[in-house]
């Protein structure tokens, strides 16, 4: 196309100059009107000044954690904004952030048993041999009933206990975990005193806790992490960038919401479904959403959310982080609170920003024959605190955008909405979440 262009600029051309002086103009023409264009017609997607989301992000990731916290993290994303933050601002240089991707190679575990910045080195049991590479680079856990301590599972391991090692096909010595069910002692004393668990909730403790692994086969970096879970006595929290992984073994039923990050606490709370896990503390929840954690002024009107910064926002769970810390002040009673933290995130993120989504109608399927899987969404918890106009207002809207929507995939040709019927689909099941908001609400 740009090639035609230019042959029909220089048709135009040749009408009023000769050969090389035609040739020559056409050059200059299209190297100042080309970039000229590109930069008018693409400025606002690709101008990120005044934007700071993953600086800010990731600052969020580090405030959620306490002194000296130890928090895995998964991939790239969660992972590099926050050593920028450590080696070039120094901020929370106490954290030690662990990639648990890394954990897999020997030379990463290696620097973890350094000090690096204000953070001493991670506790481990086992030697630096037992890490090195082409040692324990995966290791097998057989499905058992009873249940092995990790204090025990690290001394088998330490000590070539014959439990703990089996002959592989090739020939070579595995190790072998004898059950995937585990123990982990938390004496009530030792976890009050490190402020892992408040005073308050000194009944809630758990002692040991127990949880059960469902994989059969894990790497390096999970046994580097059973290694620091029992070597660390709770000496240093721990933190989850997430759960539903791997690198989480398991363990989200003791995992407490504490902002971005999920620390790891000895009070059992049975996961409610896979988007909704962890405890939550609201007081020193509503503190860090409401008053500690920054945006990158994402709300701002000359920032530009492109793709990648809504996709991290989808990885967060910055809406669902919003709604969950909401609903749970409506169940204590605290609606003034409840309100104030949806309209921060409102105000943060109304459609124009991020579009609207199933955070902000709600869902509701069948995910099992006797078993019905809700997600309350932001409509709804606006009418649970009696903000009816604000609920309608927003509900309103969105139908607009469905309606829309809809109506523009009803309009395309049927080979072309093949393409778009799980989209389709979808708008269409959001429009019956809001109408059945709309009349259980009594909002007709």
């Amino acid at each position: 196309m740009f090639g035609l262009g230019v042959v029909s600029i220089y048709d135009s051309v040749k009408k009023f100059f000769r050969g090389k002086v035609a040739a020559g103009i056409i050059v200059l023409l299209c190297l100042v009107l080309v970039p000229v264009l590109m930069a008018f017609q693409n400025w606002k997607d690709h101008d990120r000044s005044g934007r700071y989301t993953a600086r800010d992000i990731a600052k969020n990731y580090l405030m959620s954690c306490e002194e000296n916290g130890i928090l895995y993290t998964n991939g790239d994303n969660d992972t590099y904004p926050l050593w920028y933050l450590q080696e070039v601002e120094g901020f929370r240089t106490d954290v030690r952030v662990a990639n648990t991707m890394l954990l897999n190679s020997d030379w990463y575990i290696r620097q973890m048993r350094k000090k690096a910045y204000d953070s001493d080195p991670l506790p481990f049991t086992l030697p630096t041999e037992y890490y090195s590479e082409g040692n324990n680079n995966s290791f097998y856990i057989l499905e058992d009933p009873r249940s092995l301590r990790v204090s025990t599972l690290l001394e088998g391991v330490l000590t070539n206990n014959s439990m703990f090692r089996q002959k592989a096909i090739t020939g070579d010595e595995i190790t072998v975990i004898p059950t995937n069910n585990f123990l982990l002692e938390a004496d009530s004393n030792t976890v009050i005193s490190k402020g892992v668990v408040k005073e308050e909730n000194a009944s809630e403790i758990v002692d040991p806790i127990a949880w059960k692994m469902k994989q059969n086969q894990y790497g390096k970096a999970a046994l580097a992490q059973f290694d620091i879970l029992g070597s660390n006595h709770w000496e240093r929290p721990i933190y989850f960038t997430a759960g539903g992984n791997e690198a989480a073994l398991g363990l989200e039923n003791y995992f407490q919401m504490d902002g971005l990050a999920y620390g790891l606490v000895p009070i059992l709370t049975p996961d409610r479904d896979f988007m909704n896990y962890g405890r939550i503390d609201t007081d020193d929840l509503y503190d860090k959403m409401m008053n500690q954690y920054v945006w990158g002024r994402m709300e701002e009107p000359d920032v530009y959310l492109d793709y990648y910064n809504l996709r991290t926002l989808s990885v967060i769970k910055f809406r669902n982080n919003f709604i969950r810390l909401a609903d749970a002040l409506i169940q204590d009673g605290k609606i003034e609170k409840a309100v104030a933290v949806l309209d921060r995130c409102m105000t943060l993120a109304p459609n124009k920003k991020v579009p609207y989504d199933i955070y902000i109608s709600g869902i509701t399927y069948q995910i099992e024959e006797n078993r019905i899987f809700h997600q309350t969404g932001i409509v709804e918890l606006y009418f649970h605190c009696n903000e009816k106009e604000k609920a309608m207002s927003i509900l309103n809207e969105f139908v607009g955008i469905l309606n829309q929507t809809v109506t523009y995939y009803d309009s395309l040709k049927p080979k072309f909405q093949k393409r778009v019927m799980e989209e389709y689909y979808q708008a269409q099941s959001i429009l019956q979440e809001l109408e059945s908001l709309s009349v259980k609400y009594g909002a007709n």
